[in-house]
């Protein structure tokens, strides 16, 4: 159980509910999700929300009959040891993002982590800010982000950005329009 807090309110996240393959489908899933949805009730917990993968219809039908409801999908992506060696086309081009990339980096950031997930990886917009304020405020807050763009024919196709931080992972965000280009994105 890790709390949360979500617009003000005491929510809490329910992290890798597991049951040993021997023991599965005698109801112990079900008991935790049960148990750890009672723990939440009783600190007056106003949410709680967990994740689970598409390819595991058991967990998603315990989480559904438990009283849950989709409400974001998301995918996450990995790259394993053996990455590949991928080189652009000529008319991609990857540099520092400029000013004028922020608005369209904004609009797609709100799209791809909406208000929902920002318990997880929280906003602060004035980090992102490409202007005189946001680099004041950087500057007096101690942050450190990078800005990547991407650029096929002259088109803004997406925005990377990483922030340094001081705990055991940097959050990288990727903004991309909804209709990707694909090879752009690889």
């Amino acid at each position: 159980m890790i709390p949360i807090n979500l617009k003000g309110k005491k929510g809490y996240m329910i992290a890798n509910v597991a049951t040993h393959p021997e023991y599965r489908g005698r109801g112990s899933a079900r008991a935790l999700t049960l148990t750890a949805l009672d723990y939440a009730r009783c600190r007056n917990a106003v949410s709680a929300w967990l994740q689970v993968r598409d390819d595991n219809p058991g967990a998603i039908h315990i989480y559904q009959t438990s009283g849950f409801q989709e409400c974001i999908r998301r995918t996450s992506w990995y790259s394993g040891p053996n990455i590949e060696d991928h080189s652009s086309p000529l008319e991609i081009k990857v540099g520092k993002r400029r000013s004028d990339h922020w608005p369209l980096q904004r609009d797609w950031l709100k799209r791809i982590y909406p208000s929902e997930l920002e318990w997880h990886i929280p906003f602060d917009w004035n980090l992102f800010r490409a202007d005189t304020f946001g680099r004041i405020y950087r500057l007096f807050n101690l942050e450190y982000l990078q800005h990547w763009s991407v650029e096929h024919n002259g088109e803004l196709m997406g925005v990377l950005t990483w922030r340094h931080s001081s705990g055991y992972s940097d959050p990288l965000w990727l903004a991309i329009p909804e209709e990707v280009d694909e090879e752009a994105v690889l």
